[in-house]
């Protein structure tokens, strides 16, 4: 591990102290004291604070499940806060740390799991979850179908409706029209002196 940082420390006098900064960060107790020095970590999971050096000795020293705090203690390093998280599904993150609220489409940090927010409208609110909208998803998909089937009934309908409507004020359905008398073929004047005189003759 790389040596102890040396940290300028301001006294009430005005004066600077120069200390090492391992010891002064390891004196420092709870997470607010400790994450209000830029030069210092506070580690969860070992309820410690102490020199921050950089990322990757801080994973080591404070891996990723003693969740490490720096310049506060609400959200743990590489966590990002709820303000910055544009949609339902960044917001609703399974950290439990954040609530997404659909009336304001904003995220807001989540106070505690038996806490319900006030600053939403129509108490709908989602913390770990989303809505999917699979049912609006459906319902694009049934209604052109439903529509297919019940036009031809409703048409129908309505054309039986009209009928019956028709019927109660009086009129009566048109009769068939007549068909056309058959034309008989004009009979054949035979001439004197054809075939067909000469043989009834």
């Amino acid at each position: 591990m790389a040596d102890a940082p040396v940290a300028n420390i301001s006294v009430d006098n005005g004066s600077v102290v120069t200390v090492n900064a391992s010891v002064f960060c390891g004196r420092q107790g709870g997470c607010n004291n400790c994450t209000s020095h830029e030069f210092c970590l506070w580690c969860e999971g070992k309820q410690t604070c102490q020199v921050y050096y950089n990322a990757s000795t801080t994973e080591q020293s404070c891996s990723k499940n003693e969740s490490a705090y720096k310049d506060q203690c609400i959200y743990p390093i590489g966590v990002i806060p709820c303000i910055e998280r544009k949609n339902c599904k960044a917001c609703a993150q399974e950290d439990w740390l954040c609530y997404w609220c659909p009336s304001t489409a904003k995220c807001f940090r989540y106070a505690s799991h038996n806490s319900q927010p006030a600053d939403c409208a129509g108490d709908k609110w989602y913390v770990q979850d989303c809505p999917t909208g699979g049912g609006i998803g459906l319902m694009w998909v049934l209604i052109p179908i439903l529509a297919i089937i019940l036009i031809p009934i409703i048409i129908y309908i309505i054309i039986w409706l009209v009928c019956c409507c028709m019927r109660a004020a009086g009129y009566e359905p048109l009769e068939p029209a007549e068909s056309a008398k058959k034309k008989h073929p004009k009979g054949i004047r035979l001439r004197a002196g054809s075939p067909q005189t000469r043989l009834t003759n």
